[in-house]
């Protein structure tokens, strides 16, 4: 006799679920006027907003467009990087929906129009000063309802005199152009940008750039008479409302019960979920009995399914529970637990006299990660420590052991495979109970130096806690660090050969290695100052002050040079320093001689012997004078006002400059 079993499923679903909100959709159109050059570029913009809540990068090719699809519904912001759209030799001023709120609607698709002008420089026939304003949080009717007619911007000659007020309600297209402008530094400041706040919408800062013939600059110096400066303005509000919430969460939990085998606590089961955000499914994994959180999601009914294919042992039979349909709500968090039960098989209960021994105990998994910056070796090196205490204050060491005295494990206690960034143990016979591990001393010093790491703490762990009892009697401890990198302090000083700090100094400072130094902050006596960028951004200029050295902050390892282009007036041009900054932030000179960090490079200017103040100052810039070079010869005119005779004498003199660094 033969026995044929069918296997039939049902599934209903209620038809009372209200359908969840549709995706909708962004198209950003991108064009470009005045120039042929723009039409091969490609452009780079940010898109923020519910679906990018850190932001995504797209790009576009001269004039073109691009949709982004599947978008939670709400406000989103597209800001065009502007160095991508830079070209040489012309003026750029972007115009459009840059920076504004952009609703995206459920089922429908927003645009968003984007344009750069671009204004050959070679055509400006005067000076010309062009201010562009642009806002950034409000969407085109927010702006409208702010009513700026309080903003203005004040033009200002520094040496003629000229003044002149713009009003906002002057603006075409956000621009505004004045020129037939005569030689001359200029100011232009904005006002009212505070005022036009409300209550709703706060002023939050304003950015301001500013380009002079198509270049970066730091202020508005208009030498020639067909020079060209775009001046930028953009203001930055942000919104006080509440929205209503668009997205919701869903967090899936996972459990193993049963005979569980070995290695199934650590391993990375696989689960499928597929809902509105996801109509053809994502894979997500949660490790042992952890947890995995999807965050934004569209609001609607999701399915969770796991893949037996990441979950079965052999020789265990496997059974899940608590696959489902789970509905996500805005605004909230909705929770799955999906539960894998083991059984050995071939395992059956014997006719003995009754059941055996009860568990008391069970096994903690604890695992300590590295991220970021540090390397193995640093990691490997530093003193941190983990304490690991239950409900009643008592320590817990690595054999499973209870103590009332504090009991200390470090990194050299656990597990380390090399290559690799992981520190782990498994603590075993451990008592049924609550267990907390906290760690201590997190600092790191770069290559074992002087100067810490940054310690990441809102996105590290440094503390946990897990359960053991006889339903589920192994627990994890999951723990990790992130650590970015500071940047070194370099110290310049600028001396004469009595060790006083010398004004007026023009120092070039170089990368050699072609790092980009455009983040770089310089202080003198504890003030950020102004620098000027070399156009591969791999040099900084600064001038020097009286009794005060120049920190330049935020450098990486490599190999720098330092330069005097200008000299003050009675001193020699010093030769250029190279050194190179170590890893572990010390300095090393061209002999080979190292420094310890936080010393400084010292550059030293001679006293010229033959500066005479009565005499030659009337024939020398006040100000710092553009050096000569390493050597140079000069005609001493020494005597001219005093005797004439002497200057006949004089006029073949061959002074020979020397030149003198050290550190």
């Amino acid at each position: 006799t033969e026995t044929t079993t069918f296997g039939f499923t049902n599934t209903y679903k209620s038809n009372s679920t209200t359908p969840p909100p549709a995706p909708g959709a962004l198209t950003i159109n991108k064009s470009t006027s005045g120039t042929s050059l723009a039409d091969g570029m490609t452009y780079s913009f940010t898109v923020t907003g519910p679906s990018y809540p850190s932001g995504t990068t797209v790009t576009i090719t001269g004039s073109g467009s691009t949709t982004l699809d599947l978008l939670t519904p709400g406000e989103y912001t597209v800001v065009e990087d502007k160095s991508s759209a830079d070209i040489s030799g012309f003026t750029l001023s972007v115009l459009g929906d840059e920076g504004t709120l952009i609703d995206v609607k459920s089922g429908e698709t927003a645009t968003c129009n984007i344009t750069n002008t671009y204004i050959d420089n070679s055509t400006v026939t005067s000076n010309t000063i062009v201010i562009t304003k642009s806002f950034v949080g409000l969407s085109s009717s927010q702006i409208s309802q702010l009513g700026l007619s309080d903003i203005s911007f004040t033009v200002t000659g520094v040496n003629t005199g000229f003044v002149q007020t713009i009003y906002y309600s002057e603006l075409t297209n956000g621009t505004y152009t004045l020129d037939n402008l005569a030689a001359d530094t200029y100011t232009v400041v904005e006002n009212g940008a505070a005022s036009a706040a409300t209550s709703t919408f706060t002023y939050d800062s304003t950015d301001v750039t500013i380009t002079v013939n198509g270049a970066s600059a730091t202020s508005i110096d208009l030498t020639g008479t067909a020079d060209k400066c775009n001046v930028s303005f953009v203001n930055i509000y942000q919104d006080n409302s509440t929205p209503a919430p668009t997205v919701g969460s869903l967090t899936i939990y996972k459990s193993i019960t049963g005979d569980v085998p070995s290695g199934a606590t650590s391993n990375s089961f696989a689960f499928t979920v597929t809902g509105p955000s996801y109509p053809s499914g994502t894979t997500v994994y949660v490790t042992g009995n952890g947890s995995v959180a999807l965050d934004n999601i569209i609001p609607g009914d999701y399915t969770i399914s796991e893949d037996r294919t990441s979950a079965n042992y052999p020789d265990y039979t496997l059974n899940v529970s608590g696959e489902t349909t789970v509905s996500v709500v805005a605004g909230s968090t909705s929770e799955c637990t999906i539960t894998n039960s083991y059984t050995k098989n071939g395992v059956t209960p014997g006719p003995g006299p009754g059941p055996g021994p009860v568990p008391t105990t069970g096994y903690i998994s604890f695992s300590k990660t590295f991220g970021g910056d540090v390397t193995e070796a640093e990691a490997a090196g530093c003193g941190l420590y983990f304490v690991i205490t239950n409900d009643a204050g008592e320590y817990l060491d690595l054999n499973g052991n209870i103590s009332s005295d504090e009991v200390r494990i470090t990194l050299k206690d656990m597990d380390h495979t090399d290559g690799t960034l992981v520190w782990s143990k498994t603590i075993n016979d451990v008592p049924f109970d609550t267990y907390y591990v906290t760690e201590h001393n997190e600092v790191i010093y770069i290559n074992g130096g002087k100067v810490p790491y940054t310690f990441e703490k809102t996105t590290s762990l440094t503390t946990d806690h897990t359960s053991l009892e006889k339903a589920s009697p192994d627990g994890t401890f999951v723990l990790e660090n992130y650590y970015t990198h500071p940047g070194f302090d370099v110290t310049i000083s600028k001396e004469d050969i009595a060790g006083n700090e010398i004004a007026q100094a023009q120092l070039k400072f170089t990368s050699i290695d072609g790092y980009d130094l455009s983040n770089l902050v310089v202080t003198q006596n504890g003030t950020p100052i102004q620098y000027t960028l070399s156009d591969n951004n791999t040099s900084i200029t600064f001038i020097t002050v009286e009794g005060y050295p120049s920190i330049i902050q935020g450098l990486f390892a490599g190999t720098y040079e330092l330069e005097e282009t200008v000299t003050p007036e009675a001193y020699l041009t010093a030769e250029k320093i190279t050194f190179v900054l170590n890893n572990d932030g010390t300095i090393t000179d061209g002999e080979g001689k190292v420094s310890a960090y936080g010393s400084p490079v010292v550059m030293i200017d001679q006293a010229d012997p033959y500066y005479d103040t009565e005499v030659i100052s009337a024939n020398r810039t006040p100000n710092p004078i553009p050096a000569t070079g390493e050597k140079s010869n000069f005609i001493a005119l020494v005597g001219i006002a005093l005797v004439g005779l002497c200057s006949a004498a004089l006029a073949g003199l061959g002074v020979y400059r020397k030149k003198r660094n050290e550190f």
